[in-house]
């Protein structure tokens, strides 16, 4: 519901408790939000404890559904799948934009921004050696980040550093220039056997 209405839930984002009549009653646009998770609590599927801190609001944001369960959860396929093969290396974060008309959004209601934009770097140790055994990702938080949309999400690190520097991030990554030129043609696919339990 794009105007947001506390739910008698108790849930951050939800509207569990309001019938369909209701729901139309009180809104006259929809938006779904997930608790969009940075890392994921199966990427610590190795310690119960992690796994539960993966919950913590710390690393939590909101995402719009189809986003958090389209591209984003195609980018943690893909980390789920390689972790199995080779070591990774993961870093990634979000970009707020002020002008957004979500930015604010649930700031009242659960003193959280939200972000127009999530970002990942992924680098691998030996697969994909054509990109440089790397990866990066710039994908809005919008509905039309579907999973079949991901690799137009696929950006060069120069890229990635220049829009985060446009949100006011000034993050540089620390590799050769003609790497951080380099945009992968797609974004990569799962290694063959990937059990992703």
């Amino acid at each position: 519901c794009v105007d947001p209405l506390d739910s008698d839930s108790g849930k951050a984002w939800s509207l569990e408790g309001y019938s369909s009549s209701e729901i139309k009653d009180i809104c006259d646009d929809y938006l779904s939000f997930d608790r969009g998770h940075q890392v994921p609590a199966n990427h610590y599927d190795f310690d119960e404890d992690l796994i539960d801190e993966t919950n913590y609001m710390t690393n939590i944001l909101p995402q719009i559904d189809k986003m958090n369960r389209g591209a984003w959860l195609a980018t943690e396929m893909i980390i789920e799948c390689y972790r199995d093969v080779e070591p990774l290396y993961i870093v990634g974060g979000a970009a707020f934009d002020r002008n957004d008309d979500m930015f604010d959004y649930f700031e009242a209601s659960h003193g959280v921004k939200t972000p127009s934009y999530q970002w990942k770097v992924i680098q691998a140790t030996d697969s994909n050696a054509d990109d440089y055994s790397r990866i990066a990702y710039w994908m809005p938080n919008t509905e039309e980040a579907k999973a079949s949309k991901i690799d137009d999400y696929v950006v060069s690190i120069d890229t990635l550093e220049s829009n985060l520097r446009a949100y006011g991030q000034d993050i540089t990554f620390n590799f050769p220039a003609a790497e951080k030129a380099h945009t992968p043609s797609s974004s990569w696919s799962n290694p063959s056997g990937c059990d992703r339990s």
